[in-house]
């Protein structure tokens, strides 16, 4: 599922300047609904790509990694990149549906308008799954989402 959302985001049309890094293991087996978890991911990893566009445009430096790791009863994925980044007063009502970040992220050159229900819709996916999301950093230089999801049904 990672592998194949990862590729997608490869082939997205706007990050063909963007280097999308890996590290997952080879097999990681996450209970759920494949399709709503794809849906899930797909939403923060389509944000990091629109706005890892929007900073850099048709240069290159732009970066993505997604990564996967275990701990204690926890599949953890970190999705991060060096994107615009998301103010401290954004990060406050970030998952709230119909929530947007500042003016210049929620009408971006690159196709980032929306209507701030990715990040709340992901929200309430893994939260039935009996997971989360964090915004884990938001500096202005670096965001990481952090989603935690059990390694069995509980």
């Amino acid at each position: 599922l990672l592998q194949s959302l990862t590729e997608e985001g490869r082939n997205h049309p706007l990050a063909e300047y963007i280097s999308i890094q890996t590290d997952l293991p080879e097999r990681a087996l996450i209970m759920g609904r494949a399709q709503d978890l794809s849906r899930a991911i797909r939403n923060i990893l389509d944000n990091a790509i629109k706005y890892v566009r929007e900073k850099f445009g048709t240069e290159k430096g732009g970066e993505i990694s997604v990564s996967l790791s275990h701990q204690e009863g926890w599949w953890i994925l970190q999705i991060e990149d060096n994107g615009i980044g998301i103010s401290q007063e954004t990060a406050a009502f970030i998952f709230e549906r119909f929530r947007r970040g500042d003016s210049h992220r929620a009408r971006g050159q690159w196709g980032s308008g929306g209507y701030g229900l990715g990040l709340a819709i992901a929200k309430r996916i893994l939260t039935a799954h009996g997971g989360n999301i964090a915004l884990v950093t938001a500096n202005g230089e670096k965001t990481l989402f952090e989603i935690k999801l059990p390694t069995q049904k509980n």
